[in-house]
């Protein structure tokens, strides 16, 4: 984007783990909560709360999560 001078480009990276919902650095049955809470309109919202990747944030996303945590 451009800054409030109109001329200075600033550009940044967003980095994110899928699956890592609570931003902690690693997927655990932590993340797997943190998601339940945002499905259930309870919490934040996250880059890695998409974790099948469908575009959308449901039910079939913890699902995917567990089995992640799980090693599935």
């Amino acid at each position: 984007y451009y800054t409030t001078d109109g001329v200075t480009w600033r550009e940044y990276t967003v980095t994110y783990v899928r699956g890592d919902v609570n931003g902690d650095g690693s997927v655990s049955i932590a993340d797997v909560t943190a998601l339940v809470n945002i499905v259930l309109g309870k919490g934040g919202d996250s880059l890695a709360s998409d974790v099948n990747g469908d575009g959308s944030v449901t039910i079939a996303d913890v699902t995917a999560l567990v089995n992640m945590v799980l090693g599935k």
